[in-house]
């Protein structure tokens, strides 16, 4: 039996979600930190931010996976892993469309 096994058995289906949405929260916090940081804000400190941004997007992967594993089936599951490339190229067609509409 592994961890994240353990961990399903330990928590019911609200309460995987209730902390992916608090992981959610803290990681949108984050991302509008780093714009900040991005945007040159002097009363932000870029390296806080980038250690909190990477923190808080491995706590979204890690409860992404607990609730996958508490909520979906396997079918479910590999519809969710198997649908990442379908939508990376997507996004990436929009890219070079829109690059073309701007060139």
């Amino acid at each position: 039996m592994n961890k994240i096994d353990n961990i399903c058995r330990m928590i019911d289906a609200r309460e995987a979600i209730d902390m992916l949405q608090e992981e959610c929260a803290e990681l949108i916090k984050a991302a509008s930190k780093t714009k900040r940081v991005l945007n040159s804000d002097p009363s932000v400190n870029p390296r806080e931010t980038r250690l909190n941004l990477i923190e808080e997007i491995g706590d979204v992967e890690n409860m992404l996976t607990i609730v996958m594993h508490k909520l979906l089936n396997p079918e479910e599951q590999w519809a969710v892993c198997s649908g990442e490339a379908d939508k990376i190229q997507r996004y990436y067609d929009r890219l070079v469309e829109r690059s073309r509409l701007h060139a």
